[in-house]
């Protein structure tokens, strides 16, 4: 049987237009090279050895790159705390602007990993207006437009209506 990124890459496009796979040493390698564009490297932690290590061993973490007919279209990283989530997403940098984050962020929400949480909390960067607008399109909600401590705008997505409306309550960046 053929396990082929191609080959994977092939049989899930035929039920979708996104292919989630967990990042490798491989993928983590190609993820790394992205960090050549300026705005990413200025806005996503730079993913060494450390970070790979914490990822592909932590059991609440899941982390992937996201494959669409063109090749690697993100990242994302998501991470579990009982019935609360928060992410990150990066965008090939060669292929922003052309709707790739809005798919993504689409085909994210429908995975079972995030259906089985109650909400999902982001936080963006004051200045990053894409972000933002990828986000609210998804269906996320601002918790406020006034920037936390560390300069990042909080939203967040109910999966499941929470007991006592916890997913506003408490915002967590990502």
């Amino acid at each position: 049987m053929d396990f082929s990124i191609e080959h994977l890459v092939k049989l899930e496009n035929a039920m979708s237009d996104l292919v989630f796979i967990p990042l490798d040493a491989e993928e983590h390698s190609r993820y790394q090279d992205w960090f050549h564009d300026p705005d990413l490297a200025r806005r996503i932690n730079y993913p060494d050895t450390v970070w790979f290590d914490y990822v592909s061993t932590s059991p609440h973490v899941y982390t992937w790159m996201i494959y669409a007919d063109v090749g690697p279209v993100g990242v994302i990283q998501f991470e579990k705390d009982h019935t609360r989530a928060s992410f990150s997403i990066a965008v090939n940098p060669r292929l922003r602007g052309q709707g790739y984050g809005k798919r993504i962020m689409r085909a994210f929400l429908a995975r079972p990993e995030v259906q089985a949480v109650a909400c999902v909390h982001a936080g963006v960067e004051y200045d990053n207006q894409p972000s933002m607008r990828c986000l609210q399109s998804a269906g996320f909600t601002m918790l406020s437009p006034v920037p936390d401590e560390h300069g990042f705008i909080e939203f967040v997505y109910n999966v499941k209506k929470a007991p006592g409306d916890a997913c506003q309550s408490e915002a967590h960046t990502a």
